[in-house]
């Protein structure tokens, strides 16, 4: 069986003439007929035309020729296939149904064939991606016009950590082994050890190439797989040596974890990645691609909802520069991670600012200072629902990250602490800071799915981790909540209602920024509060607070 993932990302990589020989293949498969391609110098003109004019040899019609069959990889659905009537009315032909079939995804597809079919009297029917997904592993030959037409554009996600999240990690090692390491941890559930895990995940990426062909791999020296692991990650070679020969036994073997089993020649002391391993790292790869993509459509449609600027020509820049300022916010978490976990000194220009990051991003763009102005606040914006209202979607787009970049980092600073930490976390005595504490009580307004820092205690404590809190830090949170309260008091209290929503980013004390968004910006369900008083009021008593009581 073909993976639909796999389906969704060769229809995005596929180029036109390639597609239009697969949609005919596959179409005719499902239909059990022949469509026959028209186009030429003796059919009339009724090859059909794109909006340039040039010849469009994407039209096919049965042997009846009343259904005609148009294939496109245009976006535009309602124009081509008003183009097509059109085209075909003018050359004397009479077509009853018209099928349409696309490589994109069209919403409400109910809706535009209707519309379509009243508008054009004829009757029309809309195949998208979604179709194909769906009816691709219908026969041999829906499968055979996939593997004919569409994997040739994608052979590249069967190689190991070929995927489009940890752009940053390339600064730090090898990015495919950075990301595969991520990928088999993720899969990696409770199958073995997590030092076990990430050695099966180096011997497999050192088996990636393919020599160009996934079904011929390479094959490769067991000496050289071991050079290839240490050459990639020297730190490995504190572990690695002591299990390499049992874990590539294990990954020999039919009860390889996971299904990734490797191939082993052993007259030739060679191994080499098979075919069925691959198809399972290409649904990983693609997997990836496809959450990123969806994410991207969640930051456009948010875009659209939150704006009424023009900024269509800059729509691209807005979306790409979210993404590379999360990247780079959390490839600064686990630099700073790693730094802390072998007692380095913490590198303070490691700011992890969401904000900071994206100046410093729009800054590079070679555009005038109010353009560059309009797309930095339109991507803080997006990034604030993404942190504080964010989707299903997106948070697991940003758990992949925050994988990616702690691991990749941990292990290139020391893999032993990566199994110490996977081994010990219920039996940690976990001093809890003021920061913490504040970072915690400013999600409250916050729907439960983006609290992270109280899901983060949680997680702890169901963890079996021992929380503690001293008095020393309880005076320190009541003083800087005290603070708090003053500084509203002296700079706010009196210009509250001139506060703007763009303004609040600026706003330095954590406390006030927060009480400023639940109030102008509250979270779809929770109501905010009334008043600066009533939001301090949710978690400590006001007056008591005051009066060093608190």
């Amino acid at each position: 069986m073909i993976d639909q993932r796999l389906v969704a990302s060769a229809l995005a990589a596929v180029d036109t003439a390639s597609f239009e020989r697969f949609a005919q293949t596959f179409y005719g498969a499902i239909q059990d007929r022949e469509f026959v391609p028209l186009g030429g110098v003796h059919d009339g003109g009724a090859e059909g035309y794109d909006a340039n004019g040039a010849n469009d040899l994407d039209l096919f019609t049965d042997e009846s020729a009343s259904s005609f069959l148009q294939v496109s990889k245009q976006q535009t659905t309602r124009k081509k296939i008003r183009d097509t009537l059109k085209r075909l009315r003018e050359y004397g032909r009479q077509p009853k149904v018209v099928t349409y079939i696309t490589s994109e995804i069209v919403k409400d597809i109910d809706k535009e064939e209707r519309v379509l079919s009243d508008e054009l009297k004829c009757r029309i029917a809309i195949r998208d991606a979604k179709y194909i997904e769906l009816y691709i592993n219908s026969s041999t030959m829906t499968q055979g016009a996939f593997y004919s037409f569409l994997e040739p554009f994608i052979v590249e996600k069967y190689s190991p950590g070929v995927s489009d999240i940890g752009k940053e990690a390339s600064k730090h090692m090898d990015r495919t082994l950075a990301v595969f390491l991520r990928q088999e941890v993720e899969n990696r559930k409770s199958r073995s050890t997590l030092i076990e895990s990430v050695s099966d995940s180096l011997i497999i990426w050192a088996l990636r190439d393919s020599g160009g062909d996934p079904r011929n791999p390479a094959l490769v020296k067991k000496e050289e797989i071991l050079n290839r692991i240490e050459s990639a990650l020297p730190t490995a070679k504190s572990f690695i040596r002591g299990v390499f020969d049992h874990r590539l036994n294990v990954l020999s073997s039919k009860q390889a974890p996971g299904g990734r089993f490797i191939r082993a020649y052993r007259k030739s002391n060679e191994y080499s990645l098979p075919y069925e391993t691959r198809v399972l790292v290409a649904v990983e790869n693609a997997d990836d691609d496809l959450l990123k993509y969806r994410v991207s459509c969640v930051l456009e449609d948010r875009l659209s909802a939150k704006t009424n600027e023009d900024i269509d020509n800059h729509r691209s820049s807005i979306i790409e520069i979210c993404h590379s300022t999360l990247e780079k916010a959390f490839e600064h978490q686990g630099l700073k991670l790693a730094q802390f976990a072998v007692d380095a000194d913490i590198d303070d220009e490691l700011f992890t600012d969401v904000s900071g990051i994206a100046t410093e991003l729009v800054d590079k763009l070679p555009l005038t200072g109010d353009r560059k102005t309009i797309i930095r606040r339109h991507v803080i914006m997006l990034l604030r629902g993404t942190f504080y209202t964010s989707s299903e979607i997106e948070r697991r787009y940003l758990e992949k990250l925050s994988r990616t970049y702690v691991l990749l980092l941990l292990l290139k600073a020391d893999p032993k602490i990566v199994d110490y930490f996977s081994k010990m976390a219920g039996s940690f005595n976990l001093y809890v800071g003021s920061d913490i504490i504040i970072r915690a009580l400013s999600e409250l307004y916050l729907n439960e799915e983006s609290q992270t820092t109280i899901n983060l205690l949680r997680i702890l404590k169901s963890a079996g981790s021992t929380l503690v809190l001293t008095e020393i830090t309880v005076e320190e949170i009541a003083t800087h909540i005290r603070r708090q309260i003053f500084e509203f008091h002296n700079v706010y209290a009196n210009n509250e209602n001139q506060v703007t929503l763009p303004m609040v980013e600026y706003i330095g004390r954590l406390l006030i920024r927060s009480y400023f968004y639940a109030k102008l910006a509250p979270a779809d369900g929770i109501k905010p509060p009334v008043s600066w008083r009533a939001y301090i009021g949710s978690f400590c008593n006001f007056g008591d607070i005051l009066s060093n009581r608190g």
